[in-house]
């Protein structure tokens, strides 16, 4: 299972790209609320409850599928809106979006520059402190499979690159990262089933450190399992998922167990077009 911890600017440059996920099934998502906690630390919630208090992330998608807000809260302090980022497609080839504070004060802007193809070739941060402080450049080939990722922070003076690989039903097969040094990083290689979901991966240090995960997924394509090994074999971690649904098959309520335990639980309200 790929897992990414991205930075606010590194979500925001994927989105348009990526947030369809929740748009799998046939009727179009209007909004969406994504609430999450720790049930350990504050016990289970009521759905209602959760989703009022402990609220992460509110999406606003228009009839065409576009995402044209995102709002992020602050879960450690009561869900105090600390961005909210609105997504303008104007031009046929670029995307504004907008970043305010939760004082409704513009704190920066990122364009991105988009392809024939409708993918992201270029973004371009800029805050009212630092002016332009990120760059990011995409490569596709053509089939439309991207093969290359530059992340330059002008603030930082750091660049970092990744490579990707693909088999011939364009499914990703490897993935290399370079440091800021342009020395290797890690490879991590990707495995999948026919109906491409991907079912084993690994990682290889550039220290030689390895490790390997294999995952499951129930009948409407959502992670129940993903275990991952050590180099000899052993488990070293086992996440289970368990979901309830809403009648078009998208998940309202996840939970992640690990050693029969409910860690963490995701509540997510949608709101669909008629």
């Amino acid at each position: 299972m790929k897992e990414s911890n991205l930075c606010n600017t590194t979500l925001l440059m994927l989105l348009i790209v990526t947030i369809g996920f929740s748009q799998e099934h046939e009727k179009l998502i209007k909004s969406t609320i994504v609430a999450e906690y720790d049930p350990i630390k504050s016990g289970v919630l009521k759905r209602s409850i959760a989703l009022k208090e402990k609220k992460s992330v509110v999406e606003l998608f228009d009839d065409k599928n576009n995402l044209i807000q995102y709002d992020e809260f602050n879960i450690s302090t009561k869900k105090i809106l600390t961005s909210n980022h609105l997504l303008n497609y104007k031009d046929n080839n670029a995307t504004l979006i907008e970043i305010y504070n939760n004082q409704n004060i513009k704190t920066g802007v990122t364009q991105q520059i988009l392809n024939s193809k409708n993918q992201i070739d270029s973004s371009f941060h800029y805050s009212n402190t630092n002016g332009i402080f990120r760059i990011q450049v995409n490569h596709y080939d053509s089939n439309g499979n991207l093969r290359s990722h530059i992340d330059s922070s002008l603030l930082f003076k750091r660049t970092l690159l990744w490579k990707y690989e693909y088999n011939d039903k364009n499914e990703m097969i490897r993935q290399i990262a370079y440091d800021e040094n342009g020395n290797l990083k890690n490879t991590r290689t990707y495995k999948y089933d026919s109906a491409g979901k991907e079912i084993e991966s690994d990682l290889l240090t550039a220290n030689g450190k390895y490790s390997f995960s294999k995952s499951l997924y129930n009948e409407n394509g959502d992670l129940t399992d993903n275990i991952w090994y050590d180099k000899n074999g052993s488990t070293t971690n086992h996440r289970k998922f368990q979901y309830e649904y809403d009648k078009h098959k998208n998940w309202i309520t996840k939970k992640r167990l690990k050693d029969s335990e409910v860690n963490y639980i995701w509540e997510r309200k949608i709101e669909y077009f008629d």
